[in-house]
């Protein structure tokens, strides 16, 4: 009888290790789940793509001025060539033309007079845009800034610094999603809130758009042709945004450019920018080469 007490109680005492066990495996199940969530949110707000499904979540509206409840200023987008860290990527001959889909979509544009222009996407910045316009005004050279909207709420005094310098600007969007990931409402809202972000310098209206990470499919164009903007991509993507020496840069540089190329360079990528350093060498070995630097319109309407 006592054994047979003895049992009841072992088995009794099984009951909650039992049970913990339960608990344990139903914790890790949620674990899982919580991290696969994540990881879908992430893919979809950050990853690469870095954009944001438009069915996910609505923009929302631009916020007040003086920064109150401005989302976090955007850096370093990601860029559509990556190629290995001491590598100059240049843009693909497959990526769309101004001949695909009757669009406006410019780069390569091959001329004779020895033009070439750069271009600055993810800006302004407070230090960065600063010094770059310091470096452009030393030489004399001009330059295209692809401004992103969010950016330029937060740094309205980068952005004027650039207009009163009399560089040109484009539109970058709003906070840098990736555009092939929303429905065309999603595009409109991204090109026409980096309109309105612009047009509180002084009713400034760019007429260049450049997506970021270069993504666009049919919706991408079919906005840009219906508000009049010229999709703009690159030649050159020096790569400063994965923080590339200032030397391999302007090596790189130097051995791909061909008279009509664009640029592509980042006035905003985060802390220990290459950026202006790369500026400081590469700017007089192009002038020394016989390289005459114009806006990216310019460049395109040659």
């Amino acid at each position: 009888m006592r054994r047979g007490r003895m049992g009841r109680r072992g088995r009794a005492s099984a009951c909650p290790r039992s049970r913990t066990g339960q608990v344990i495996w139903l914790a890790a199940a949620l674990l899982l789940l919580a991290i696969a969530v994540l990881a879908l949110w992430l893919y979809e707000t950050h990853g690469a793509p870095d954009g944001q499904s438009a069915e996910t979540r609505q923009v929302p509206p631009i916020p007040p001025a003086g920064g109150e409840g401005l989302p976090p200023a955007v850096r370093n987008g990601q860029a559509v060539v990556q190629t290995a860290a001491d590598t100059v990527a240049v843009v693909s001959t497959t990526a769309p033309t101004d001949a695909d889909d009757g669009n406006i979509v410019y780069y390569r544009r091959r001329n004779d007079r020895m033009e070439i222009a750069l271009s600055f996407d993810d800006g302004p910045h407070p230090t960065y845009t600063q010094e770059i316009l310091s470096i452009l005004a030393e030489y004399g050279v001009p330059a295209t800034f692809f401004m992103v909207g969010v950016n330029v709420l937060y740094y309205p005094e980068a952005a004027e610094a650039v207009l009163a310098a009399g560089h040109e600007i484009g539109n970058h969007s709003y906070d840098h999603r990736r555009l092939t990931k929303l429905n065309e409402a999603g595009v409109r809202s991204q090109v026409s809130r980096c309109e309105e972000a612009l047009a509180s310098l002084g009713e400034y209206r760019p007429h260049l758009l450049r997506p970021p990470e270069g993504a666009m499919n049919a919706t991408v164009r079919r906005v840009a042709r219906a508000e009049g903007y010229r999709l703009i991509l690159w030649d050159i993507d020096t790569r400063d945004w994965a923080h590339t020496p200032p030397d391999t840069i302007t090596r790189n540089v130097l051995e791909s450019v061909q008279a009509g190329d664009i640029i592509l360079m980042h006035d905003y990528i985060g802390h220990d920018s290459p950026t202006p350093a790369a500026l400081r060498r590469l700017i007089p070995a192009l002038l020394e080469r016989g390289y005459r630097f114009v806006t990216v319109s310019r460049l395109n309407d040659g």
